[in-house]
């Protein structure tokens, strides 16, 4: 899990030209949120909605403090299980509309309050309060 203060991340096609990075990105968000938009607009993320970035596409990312778990995996891995995801790209899968997305609202419920303890014994602690509803979207 982390912890990231407002945010702005961008994929450019300069950036992954230079980069080679052949990975995809899930983002599950625990607390904040989020617009992002991969070429198709802007879409609002919220707690306990996850997005799917391929970066080897172009992305933006916006964000208020948030608390996240992200998990990296190099597109080989995925591919030969699940086949081209790329489609996925950019897409916010909502925690309350199917029961896979339910399942994972449930767990990043319940994973909210290890968000407000110290990370990785640094003695500072993830942002307790609500981010602030600037972020546009």
């Amino acid at each position: 899990m982390s912890c990231a203060p407002r945010q702005r991340i961008e994929r450019t096609p300069s950036q992954i030209s230079v980069q080679a990075v052949d990975h995809l990105l899930i983002r599950i968000y625990l607390d904040g949120t989020a617009c992002v938009d991969a070429g198709g607009g802007d879409r609002a993320v919220k707690p306990g909605d996850f997005t799917v970035f391929d970066l080897s596409q172009v992305m933006r990312s916006d964000t208020g403090e948030i608390a996240n778990i992200n998990l990296l995996m190099p597109r080989r891995s995925l591919d030969r299980r699940l086949g081209d995801l790329s489609p996925l790209h950019g897409r916010v899968f909502r925690q309350d509309l199917t029961p896979l997305t339910q399942l994972m609202g449930i767990t990043s419920a319940a994973l909210r309050p290890a968000s407000r303890r110290p990370m990785h014994g640094s003695g500072t602690a993830c942002p307790s309060r609500p981010s602030p509803s600037a972020t546009p979207c």
